[in-house]
Formats: C-alpha cells, sequence, structure tokens
C-alpha cells in the first residue's frame, strides 16, 4: 500500500513517569516517540517507533516491552514484543538483511570503518558493532554515551539492544496511536508511553530556523585569531516544551558547501536520488550532534565550525565567500528540509607583519625652504622587501591552494616542502598610520588598539570608554596622530638603485629646535587588522648655528713609572708574595691597565760572552687595579729561579694595558722567589700635565684631546 508523500510533520510524543512498578526511582522517565519513513525497496509507508531514557536510566527491572497499535476508537492490538538484551550477531545481521536497509547497513559500516581505523569491513563491521555494543561497566572501552549516540545515529542500533521498532504491516491511511508497556519477566506494566501517528505521511522534519555565521573572538588582538580562516555556525533548536517530539526525533545536523549559490535546494530529495550537485559538499564526515542553544556570545557561542581540513593541512582561504545549506538528520537517518543558501564569508583576522627599517630624516619644507621637517621613512611592505629583509633563514615554497595573492608561505631552510612546515605572512596592506610623543614613555605607554578608533585600549579604559566600540572614544582623533598614508598613493613612494621601494611622510606640524621625538606607525589591512606597532623611532630638529670659534685645543701628556716597595706588608702563613697596583687615573673607576697583566722577569747575569738574558717568570691580570702573585703561582719553578737554580734573583715587574702594549717597567730589585712572611708591591704611578699643541704637531692615535670651548646659555658644541 502506498501513502501520500507531503512535505509536513505530524507525530506525538508522550514522556511519562515510568508507573506500574515499585522499584524504579521517582525521577526516571523515557520517551516514546515516532516517524514515518517509505521503504526504500518496497515503496511502502512504514513506522519507526523509537524509546529510551530521558532522565537517568530504565529500570533494570524491566526486562523487555510490548508495542502495542490501535485507530480509535478500536482497542489496542498487540503488535510486537522486545527483549531489552542485546541481540546476538545473526539477529542484528537480520536486521540489516531486511528490504529497505540498505542505507542503514551502508552508514554502519562506514562508521565502523572509520572507528576501526580500516580494520572492520563489510560483514565484519556487524561484528565490530556488536563488540561495542556489548562492553560493560567495569571494561576499559564501555562508553554509554558512545552506545547511546549509536542508537539514535542508526536506527538498527535501537532495534539490536531492544529500544526501536519498525511496523510495516500498516493498515489503511489515517491517525493510528501506539502505546508502549514494560514487562518485568512476564509480568507487564501499564502503560508507559503513547503516540499518536498519521502514517499516510512521511515525516519530514522542517528546516533548522535562524541559520547563521557568528564570530565567537572578542575584539580584544589576543582573541581575535580565534576566527581566523573559521566560519562558525549556529542555529535555533526550540527550546518550548511542546518542541520535544522535534528535539528527540532529531538525532544531528549536517552542513553542505558550495563556491557558488546554487539556490534553494531540497538536500533530503537530493540525497536519496543520489543526486547531491557536484559543487556541493559535505562539511565534516560526522554529523553534528548538539545537547541545546550555545550561549548568545563569546568563545562557545556557536554549534558548528567549518575551517576546512586542518588534519591534511587544507584551510580555507581568507577573505573568500561560500554558501551553506543545514539539514537536520531525523532518527531514520533521514533529512529535514533545508535551510540555506548562507552567504558566509571566511574571516581575515591576521594584520601585516611589524614595518620595519622605520628611521628620521631631517628635510627642508617643500615650500616655506628655510623651514626644516623630520620626515619618517620605512621599506614599503611588499613580498621583494620583506623576503630581502627576513628571507635568508628560509626557502619559498609554492602557495598552496587556499592562498591568497598577498601571502606568502615559506619554510625553514633546508626543511622539506610539507605543508606541515609552512610558515606564513600576510602581506595585505592598504594605509599605515603615523604617530607622534612628546617622550619616549609616552611612546612606550601607548597600547593596543583593539576597535580600530586610533585610541590605544589603556586609554579608553582610563577615560571610561569602550575599547571595542569605535563608536566610543575619547575624542576624535588622537592628538598624537600624524597622518594616514594610502598604499596605493604612490606620490610617498620612491625607490631605491637597490630596488628597495621605500614609504616617505614629512611631518607638517612645527616642531622646536632640539627636542626630541618619538614615533611609532602601525600598518592596517582591508579588514582593518592591525600590523604590530613598528619600534619607537628617535628624531629630533637641531640647531646647527654654530657658536664663534674661540675655543682651544689642550694635550694631556702622561709619564708613567713602576714604583717597587720591599716588603710592603708582613704576612705570616700563606698570603700573596707580590702584589701589583695600578694607581692611575685617579678620579675614574679604573686605571689604564684594567683588564692588562703584571709580569715578573729575571735579569740573569752575563754570561762569558757578555750576553744577558731575560727570563719569564710569571704574570697575573689585572683587575680592579690590582694583580696578586700567591707562591703558588710559582710552584712550577719549585721557589728557584730559572736563571742559576738560585732562591733570590734580580727581577723586574712590567705593566702591559689590555691590548698588550707596555706601559711601564720597574728598577731592578733582589729578592727571593718564595717567601712565607712578606709581600712585595708594585705601584704604576703616572705624571701627567696639560700644554698645547705645537704649530702642525699631529696627535699620536691613542691620545684623545680635551677640547674646551666657551659657550653662551644655550648653545651646544659639536
Amino acid at each position: 500500500m502506498t501513502f501520500s508523500r507531503t512535505k509536513k510533520v505530524l507525530f506525538g510524543l508522550v514522556a511519562i513517569p515510568l508507573i506500574g512498578m515499585t522499584s524504579h526511582a521517582a525521577g526516571d522517565r523515557m520517551y516514546f516517540t515516532g516517524l514515518v519513513e517509505e521503504n526504500s525497496t518496497t515503496m511502502q509507508n512504514q513506522v519507526l517507533l523509537a524509546w529510551g531514557p530521558m532522565e537517568r536510566a530504565i529500570p533494570p527491572e524491566i526486562t523487555g516491552f510490548r508495542i502495542y497499535r490501535r485507530q480509535a476508537p478500536a482497542d489496542f492490538a498487540l503488535l510486537a514484543e522486545t527483549s531489552r538484551a542485546l541481540a546476538d550477531i545473526p539477529a542484528m545481521t537480520g536486521f540489516y538483511m531486511e528490504p529497505g536497509e540498505q542505507k542503514r547497513f551502508a552508514e554502519m559500516v562506514e562508521w565502523a570503518y572509520n572507528d576501526s581505523n580500516g580494520e572492520a569491513t563489510g560483514v565484519m563491521a556487524i561484528d565490530y558493532l556488536h563488540g561495542k555494543l556489548s562492553l560493560m561497566p567495569g571494561d576499559t572501552m564501555y562508553n554509554p554515551l558512545e552506545q547511546l549516540l549509536l542508537a539514535r545515529f542508526n536506527f538498527d542500533v535501537a532495534r539490536s539492544i531492544g529500544q526501536g521498532y519498525i511496523d510495516r504491516n500498516l493498515p489503511g491511511p489515517g491517525v493510528f496511536e501506539y502505546m508502549i508497556t514494560g514487562l518485568e519477566g512476564t509480568a507487564e506494566t501499564l502503560p508507559l508511553g503513547k503516540t499518536s501517528i498519521d502514517i499516510g505521511v512521511e515525516t519530514i522534519l522542517p528546516a533548522p530556523p535562524n541559520f547563521e555565521q557568528v564570530f565567537v573572538a572578542d575584539c580584544s588582538a589576543i582573541s581575535r585569531g580565534v576566527d581566523d580562516r573559521r566560519i562558525h555556525h549556529r542555529w535555533d533548536i526550540p527550546d518550548d516544551p511542546a518542541a520535544l517530539p522535534l528535539r528527540i526525533l532529531t538525532y544531528g545536523y549536517d552542513i553542505y558547501r558550495s563556491d557558488m549559490d546554487l539556490g534553494v535546494l531540497d538536500l533530503r530529495n537530493l540525497v536519496e536520488n543520489n543526486a547531491l550537485p557536484a559543487e556541493l559538499s559535505r562539511v565534516g564526515n560526522e554529523p553534528i550532534v548538539v545537547a541545546g542553544n550555545p550561549p548568545e556570545e563569546g568563545r562557545n557561542s556557536f554549534m558548528a565550525i567549518d575551517e576546512g581540513d586542518p588534519f591534511n593541512h587544507q584551510f580555507l582561504q581568507r577573505g573568500k565567500t561560500y554558501f551553506y545549506y543545514l539539514v537536520g538528520k531525523d532518527l531514520s537517518g533521514k533529512y529535514s528540509e533545508t535551510s540555506g543558501p548562507l552567504l558566509a564569508m571566511v574571516p581575515d583576522t591576521m594584520g601585516p607583519p611589524q614595518p620595519w627599517g622605520v628611521r628620521s630624516e631631517e628635510v627642508w619644507d617643500a615650500t616655506m625652504t628655510e623651514v626644516k621637517r623630520v620626515q619618517i621613512v620605512w621599506d614599503e611592505i611588499n613580498a621583494t622587501n620583506y623576503w630581502r629583509e627576513f628571507g635568508s633563514d628560509y626557502d619559498l615554497v609554492t602557495p598552496p591552494s587556499y592562498a591568497n595573492p598577498t601571502e606568502l608561505y615559506f619554510v625553514p631552510k633546508g626543511a622539506d616542502q610539507l605543508r606541515r612546515n609552512f610558515r606564513e605572512v600576510d602581506l595585505d596592506t592598504v594605509k599605515y598610520v603615523l604617530f607622534r610623543f612628546f617622550t619616549r614613555e609616552e611612546a612606550q605607554e601607548w597600547g593596543v588598539d583593539s576597535d580600530g578608533d586610533y585610541w590605544p585600549d589603556n586609554i579608553e579604559d582610563a577615560s571610561g570608554t569602550d575599547p571595542c566600540d569605535p563608536a566610543s572614544s575619547p575624542g576624535a582623533t588622537p592628538p598624537n596622530l600624524v597622518a594616514e598614508i594610502d598604499a596605493f598613493d604612490n606620490s610617498t613612494l620612491r625607490t631605491l638603485d637597490t630596488g628597495v621601494q621605500q614609504r616617505v611622510v614629512v611631518d607638517s606640524i612645527p616642531q622646536s629646535d632640539n627636542h626630541v621625538w618619538w614615533y611609532k606607525l602601525i600598518a592596517f589591512d582591508q579588514f582593518d587588522n592591525q600590523s604590530p606597532p613598528s619600534p619607537s623611532v628617535r628624531a629630533m630638529l637641531p640647531d646647527r648655528i654654530q657658536p664663534d670659534a674661540n675655543g682651544g685645543i689642550v694635550i694631556n701628556d702622561c709619564d708613567y713609572r713602576v714604583d717597587v716597595r720591599l716588603e710592603c706588608e708582613l704576612t705570616p702563613g700563606q698570603g700573596p708574595r707580590f702584589q701589583a697596583f695600578d694607581k692611575t687615573n685617579q678620579g675614574e673607576e679604573f686605571g689604564i691597565a684594567e683588564m692588562g697583566t703584571a709580569k715578573i722577569y729575571q735579569i740573569c747575569p752575563r754570561d762569558n760572552n757578555g750576553r744577558q738574558r731575560v727570563l719569564f717568570v710569571g704574570e697575573r691580570p689585572i683587575r680592579n687595579r690590582e694583580a696578586t702573585f700567591f707562591p703558588f703561582h710559582f710552584g712550577q719553578l719549585n721557589c728557584v729561579f730559572p736563571c742559576g737554580r738560585t732562591e733570590t734573583g734580580d727581577l723586574v715587574v712590567k705593566f702591559y694595558d689590555k691590548e698588550g702594549n707596555l706601559i711601564a717597567t720597574s728598577e731592578v730589585f733582589n729578592v727571593p722567589l718564595c717567601s712565607a712572611d712578606r709581600v712585595d708591591c708594585f705601584d704604576l704611578i703616572e705624571d701627567c700635565r696639560e700644554r698645547e699643541p705645537g704649530p702642525g704637531e699631529v696627535i699620536p692615535p691613542g691620545s684623545p684631546p680635551t677640547v674646551c670651548v666657551d659657550l653662551d646659555p644655550g648653545q651646544r658644541a659639536r
């Protein structure tokens, strides 16, 4: 018998407390509902009846159920009796082999294949499914939520666990009432639920309402990237009590995406007839299961997300528009009416890179030629300039299919050119904004501007305005704003002989001489995304009026000597043996021998030929004006001098600067090499005097002169 198929829904659901029992919890409830579908093989209508727990669980005392049907005012007639025990594999196989169950079998096989990582194929999928449903509390892989979702995802799973029944032997068209009772062994409970169904009308759920794109990030620069390259969707799930049957009949949702507007579509009809347009693709591999409406705003204010295929590093193209269609999926596996098309644009929240090469120049005003101005210069943000500046450590790669023309892709030098290694920069720039600050501290405190009104968030917070609302700000424009530079204005662009393109902008606001100003530059793209601000750039217009040349040059000549102080200190025990002191530059922190060395040499007696040798004894570094020799520093000599192997000898001490240049040498003195009770000291002394240079005298390198100039108040010497 074939009945009509119309796009309307007539169904009922009764959710009542489990009655007629004494062992269940008072709050336990179950649903009992049904829908009408057309059998794809017999082309006859059939009724799918489903039931299950709404709160807690069905009490374990219920071992089975009985299903009744009637057309009022007739009495209920028994249709079937089901067991709550899991069906065995032959029985489950029988469910899937029944006429019209091919699609549900194919869906289950696909699920098993994906869930088992490709191990369960064909009819082996039923064994895999049975194993999943057989898991009990205590098993490491037991997942009651997964079992619940499987029963709603595939109606033959519901039948296999005793929570579903298909009524194929339908009488003539009309509204029929179904009833379910429970079994406690052989005893039957009072009715647990009733539902009325027009068996002549195929159940088609209404289209999900208010399908829209949402943005989940707030305005802060930190969280803005949450929306980048992702389209977030939401729709409404009716939450009034009258819509409870609709929510129970809906297992999940599917979203489809197209590059073009395909107009109004009936996805239910297209899928059933394998006639989906080639331009239409499903988003994700699994239905979207939601428990209710999300929050109105915030990170969790969405129900579905489309971000391409991140697992395979295939993303959506920033700024591209797509058309989306949404359908609900009922317990039979068929689609609802279709919502859409929804036009949505892929968000682009990636700003340009931080401007580089920013510096200041002093120029003359183009019209008032006697007036000086500050000109700010920076490298134009483009691929050639960027790669010249930053590309030395990277290799360029062919842009992926989802790339925009303004995006540059590269990998670390020598790395495999695989998408997982890709780095990217978005060079899309439509304008630059230049700010000037009176002090460096003011420039450093100029924070992030989240709403694009040029006022930083910290100033808006302090003034009580909303940093996320461009219409709410302390004023029209900040006084620090110097200029907005259009990136398409070639009058501010110049090209050097090297091929580098630069932007130049003159600060036309009069500025006082000799004051240091600070500038910051920010780049914007077409979606008002901002680059990080450039480092603060120093600029000053110096007063170049020269004072009278009435100064003179004074040369500071210094002579150096080493004073020897024998037995400068008595030290019983193992104290220092020699100490060298740098007493030069007494007005400074360090002397001229700082980081240099003090060295001791022995002067040997002349041999028979009159030759005299000088042998090295030891050296110590000079740090903080001092070098100290301990007896153990001469341990390799065994406390005897290398010349003549005597315990005493003629010595000299030499001071060297950090470049190794000899500064001064002491007179010869005779002392023992090792001694347990004396210290001999050596002082580097300077004798300096000022003089004027003689005519034509060349000042030797390393001897910078002191220049003295008489200045009037406010003048500076250069």
